[in-house]
């Protein structure tokens, strides 16, 4: 499988990913040096960095003690540069309110945290378009502003 790892981080689920996987491209914009050195830490070969955030122009991202002025780049662009995915991890406060149906042609496995902290719309609107794109969903709310989304594709859409 190929993984669109958005909202990487340090590379925790990019590591786990890459022992089990053909290759993992890692969306993460703030902490690119960490998430480089881990890779390279285990030698992980079949691991791509794309050092943006998900959306349209410019945007100060901020997380913990980092904040950082970054270019973003589209879902749609995203998706372009990685070819073919599979599964998309996703832990990246409002990407998912960049993801059409559209995008999501070929990917089997959705996992998503879907987080609430800057008044996004709802979790319920984001799982409808994962169900209206052919995805059989599962929710698991973690906290009043976190929840988890499982998508699996029906296997008689495509």
């Amino acid at each position: 499988d190929v993984v669109l790892d958005i909202g990487a981080n340090i590379g925790a689920f990019t590591m786990l990913a890459a022992k089990k996987s053909k290759h993992v491209f890692a969306v993460e914009p703030l902490y690119t040096d960490i998430l480089q050195n881990n890779i390279e830490k285990n030698n992980l070969k079949n691991v791509t960095i794309i050092n943006t955030g998900i959306g349209n122009g410019t945007h100060t991202l901020k997380y913990g003690n980092e904040s950082k002025e970054v270019e973003l780049t589209t879902f749609k662009d995203i998706i372009k540069k990685c070819g073919q995915i599979d599964f998309l991890k996703c832990d990246c406060e409002g990407c998912e309110w960049n993801i059409e149906p559209y995008n999501l042609i070929g990917i089997r496995h959705i996992e998503i945290e879907v987080h609430k902290f800057s008044g996004m719309p709802s979790h319920k609107k984001f799982g409808q378009m994962l169900k209206s794109a052919g995805f059989d969903c599962k929710i698991d709310i973690r906290t009043s502003q976190t929840v988890i989304i499982h998508a699996e594709r029906l296997n008689n859409v495509i």
